[in-house]
C-alpha cells in the first residue's frame, strides 16, 4: 500500500493556499481555524464554549427583536445563512438562535493532523457565522480598545502594502504575526471578534468552495479503499484514466459555477465591496489547485504505478494501454518484482 496519492491531495491544498493570492488565503484559513476552534479552548478545556452561550443568553435575556437595532441590521442575512423560509419574521429568526449547534456542540476540532478537519468545521459552523458575529459585538462593541473587525482588516491590509513597498522581497511569518496580533488582544473572545470581518468571511467561503472537490474525492478514497487489493484497483484505473477524474473537471468548473456560495459572494450586501476581486481570487486558487491536482494525479500514468494491473486479480482488462505488446513472461515477472522492490523501499 502506498500512500502517497493520498496525501498529495492535502499538501496540493496547502500549497495551493500558500501561493494563492499572495498567501492570504493560507493567513485566512489560519484565522478562521482558530475561530473554529473556540469551543475547545482554552487549552482544550472549553471554557470559551461556556462564555459564548452566556452571552447569547445575556443577549437575548436583555434585548426584544423588534426594538434591537444590531439584530434587525442583520436578521435577514441570518435567516438566509440558516435557510429558514423568506416568509419567516424576524421574532421566528430571533427564536431559532438558541438551538444553534455552535452554542450547545463543540463540533470538529480542525487541527493540521487532521486532514480537511478544516472543511469540516467549515460546513458545521459557517451557517452560525453571523450569529456569533452578533453575540460577540453585542459585548464588545461597547468596549473602547476593541476596534470593529472591517475597520481592523482594512487597517491591517494598508499596512501590509506599506510593508511590500517598503521591503518587497521580505518573507512574511504568518505564525510570528498571528501570535503578536493574540499576544496584544489577550486572545479569547476578544481575538475571535477582532478576526471575524466581512473579508474574512468571503475568503473562507472561497476556500471552501474551491477545495470541495478535492476534499470529496479523498472522502471517496477512505471510504472505498479497504485494502491493498482495492488500492491496486484504483491505481490501475488511474493509469490510464486519470484524465477523466470527477474532482478534476469539478475543480476547474467553479469559476464558472453557480454553486450557492458563489451566487453569495457575488450578491450580498456583506460582500459589495470585495464584489470587484472575488472572480480573481476564485480563479487564481482553482488555477493554483488545478495545476497541482494534474500533477499529483499524473503520476498514476508512470512506472511504477503504471503496472498496478500485473498485480490485479482477474483478466489482464486493459493491460495493453500501457505496457507493451511485446512483453514476454520474463519481462513480465521482471517487471512485478521491480514494482514490489520499489514498494518495499518507497
Amino acid at each position: 500500500m502506498r500512500w502517497d496519492i493520498y496525501h498529495r491531495s492535502i499538501r496540493d491544498v496547502k500549497l495551493s493556499l500558500l501561493h494563492a493570492a499572495g498567501g492570504t488565503f493560507l493567513q485566512s484559513q489560519m484565522h478562521s481555524q482558530y475561530l473554529f476552534a473556540l469551543s475547545y479552548r482554552p487549552f482544550n478545556s472549553g471554557g470559551f464554549a461556556e462564555d459564548k452561550r452566556r452571552l447569547l443568553e445575556l443577549m437575548m435575556g436583555r434585548e426584544e427583536p423588534d426594538t434591537f437595532q444590531m439584530f434587525q441590521d442583520v436578521w435577514e442575512t441570518i435567516r438566509d445563512d440558516l435557510n429558514m423560509p423568506k416568509t419567516c419574521s424576524s421574532a421566528e429568526v430571533w427564536q431559532r438562535l438558541p438551538s444553534l449547534p455552535i452554542f450547545s456542540k463543540k463540533g470538529t476540532l480542525p487541527k493540521l493532523s487532521r486532514w480537511f478537519s478544516w472543511n469540516q468545521s467549515y460546513e458545521e459552523q459557517c451557517s452560525s457565522w453571523n450569529v456569533l458575529k452578533l453575540a460577540l459585538s453585542y459585548h464588545f462593541s461597547r468596549d473602547s480598545k476593541c476596534v470593529d473587525p472591517d475597520v481592523a482588516q482594512q487597517k491591517r491590509e494598508l499596512d501590509e502594502l506599506a510593508r511590500m513597498q517598503e521591503s518587497p522581497d521580505e518573507r512574511v511569518n504568518m505564525r510570528k504575526q498571528f501570535s503578536q496580533l493574540k499576544e496584544s488582544l489577550g486572545g479569547g473572545l476578544k481575538l475571535a471578534y477582532h478576526l471575524m470581518s466581512n473579508r474574512l468571511l468571503q475568503m473562507i467561503h472561497i476556500i471552501a468552495l474551491c477545495t470541495r472537490p478535492t476534499w470529496s474525492w479523498y472522502a471517496a478514497s477512505v471510504r472505498d479503499m479497504k485494502n491493498p487489493q482495492d488500492h491496486l484497483q484504483n491505481l490501475a484505473h488511474l493509469a490510464c484514466a486519470w484524465q477523466r477524474e470527477k474532482h478534476l473537471r469539478e475543480t476547474a468548473g467553479v469559476p464558472t459555477s453557480k454553486c450557492p456560495e458563489l451566487v453569495a459572494l457575488l450578491d450580498r450586501e456583506e460582500f459589495a465591496e470585495f464584489r470587484d476581486d472575488t472572480p480573481t481570487k476564485v480563479f487564481d486558487l482553482c488555477g493554483h489547485l488545478l495545476q497541482r491536482r494534474v500533477w499529483s494525479m499524473s503520476r498514476a500514468s508512470a512506472p511504477p504505478d503504471c503496472y498496478a494491473e500485473l498485480l490485479c486479480e482477474g483478466p489482464p482488462g486493459n493491460a495493453q494501454a500501457w505496457c507493451p505488446m511485446n512483453v514476454s513472461l520474463f519481462e513480465a515477472i521482471e517487471m512485478i518484482a521491480v514494482y514490489i522492490v520499489q514498494l518495499i523501499f518507497t
